[in-house]
Parts: structure tokens; C-alpha cells; sequence
């Protein structure tokens, strides 16, 4: 005699993806939000280190065109070759200087969101499908050995977690101190 209710597994695959799906829709557009603020940052950070900065009209034109194409990885090494990033004795140098730090910093951020939110489609994917392959074995003369169902229930259950970690951690990087305070609030 068999006891188990399978409709459970079958509920529960469904309340894991529907609420990743949730969620991860509003972690994707305060991700989206987050990154145009950095990219127009560094955007108008790029712009005043071209003006600001002593250079000959090719090598501006060559960082315009990359700032103009977002590029800003390549416009950060090439305004390294240029000489941006060594400290000077120069008047004005320290202004450059922080700026170029601040560009860096920005850029390490954004790369950062970049690769948790890799990460985060990533898990979450994989566990929104295992809940949708998951779902039609739920019956009764398909999952016939609670072990497969019990075992299959917690792997979903941990890439579930996992997603939503990825989905702090991405939050944090995205609001940086904000969250942390705001959680500090709220608990």
C-alpha cells in the first residue's frame, strides 16, 4: 500500500518555479536599471579624462570612439598605454588620477554584476527546468520509488537556494551598502 501524495512534489515543483521566475524578473530589472546608471558614469567620466587630459588629437579620437561603443574595457587599456593610472607631478594629475580610479572602480563593478548575473541565470535556469522536466513525473505510476522522488525533490530544493543566494549576492553588488543597511532596518 502506497501512502505518499504525489501531488505534493507536483505543487511544490510548480511554487519553486513560479517564485524563481518572480524573482529573478525583478532581480533582471534592477540589474538593468543599475547597469545603464554605471555605464553613463563611466560614460561621463571618460569623457572628462579625454578632455582633461593632455593627449594628441589621434589618441582622443581613438578613446572617443571607444567610450562612443561602450567599450570600456579596451578604453581602459588603452588609456593605460596612454598613461593614464601613473601618478604625476603635474597640476592637475591628482584630478585625472581620481578620476581614472574612479572609472576603474566602476568598471570592476560592473564586470562583477556581470559575472554573478551569469551566474544567477544560470542556476536559475537549471532549476526552473528540473521543475518543469520534475512536474509531469509526479504521478503516481511514474515516480514509482520515493527515494528517486524524495532525492530529486532536494537536489531542486538546493539549486532553488543556490539561485537565491546568487540573487543576494548580486543585489549586494548592485546596491553595494544600501542593502545591507536596509536589511539592518528591517530585521
Amino acid at each position: 500500500m502506497d501512502c505518499m501524495d504525489y501531488s505534493l512534489f507536483y505543487y511544490t515543483y510548480s511554487t519553486i518555479a513560479q517564485t524563481l521566475a518572480g524573482v529573478f524578473g525583478f532581480v533582471i530589472a534592477v540589474v538593468i536599471y543599475r547597469t545603464q546608471a554605471i555605464s553613463s558614469r563611466l560614460s561621463r567620466i571618460a569623457e572628462l579624462l579625454e578632455s582633461k587630459h593632455d593627449l594628441r588629437p589621434i589618441e582622443k579620437e581613438r578613446l572617443r570612439d571607444l567610450r562612443i561603443r561602450g567599450q570600456w574595457a579596451q578604453f581602459r587599456k588603452t588609456a593605460c598605454q596612454l598613461g593614464f593610472g601613473t601618478r604625476g607631478n603635474r597640476s592637475g594629475e591628482t584630478e585625472i588620477e581620481e578620476l581614472f580610479e574612479r572609472f576603474q572602480d566602476d568598471l570592476d563593478n560592473l564586470s562583477s554584476i556581470n559575472k554573478w548575473f551569469q551566474w544567477s541565470l544560470g542556476l536559475t535556469g537549471v532549476a526552473i527546468m528540473a521543475c518543469f522536466i520534475l512536474m509531469p513525473l509526479t504521478n503516481k505510476s511514474m515516480i514509482a520509488n520515493p527515494y528517486f522522488a524524495g532525492f530529486s525533490l532536494i537536489v531542486t530544493v538546493v539549486l532553488a537556494i543556490a539561485s537565491l543566494v546568487t540573487y543576494y549576492i548580486l543585489l549586494r553588488k548592485v546596491w553595494g551598502s544600501e542593502i545591507s543597511l536596509s536589511l539592518k532596518l528591517l530585521f
